[in-house]
């Protein structure tokens, strides 16, 4: 798949099951997920311009990373991954609805369209 495409790739994981430290945890799970869709590491600069949040609780047992990239305005394919305790796999089952609100309201593809935090 092709980063030039509009894509979002959303992660879910269990904070306990993910290899490294507190800190370490987000850039590899980016990092991990950017390599099985575009053999590549996570890159916000340009070329490539990954844009990347993250939301549930990294204390917490289940947490959700979300890795855009493409043009904003236009719809975007969506590769559903899980961190099965040893590597990423693909999660064939459907968004339950409260991630498709999470999605729709706060976590919009293009991050101008997302609420201002205070």
């Amino acid at each position: 798949m092709s980063a030039q495409m509009a894509t979002r790739i959303f992660v879910v994981c269990k904070t306990e099951k993910m290899p490294g430290s507190y800190v370490e945890k987000i850039p590899l799970m980016a990092n991990a997920a950017c390599r099985k869709v575009w053999n590549r590491d996570f890159n916000g600069d340009l070329p490539d311009e990954d844009r990347l949040a993250t939301f549930g609780g990294w204390i917490n047992p289940r947490c959700f990373l979300l890795v855009d990239n493409g043009p904003v305005d236009m719809s975007y394919t969506l590769v559903k991954l899980r961190w099965d305790g040893q590597k990423l796999v693909d999660d064939p089952t459907p968004l339950h609805r409260y991630i498709q609100k999470e999605f729709d309201t706060k976590y919009q593809f293009n991050p101008a369209d997302r609420p201002k935090a205070n």
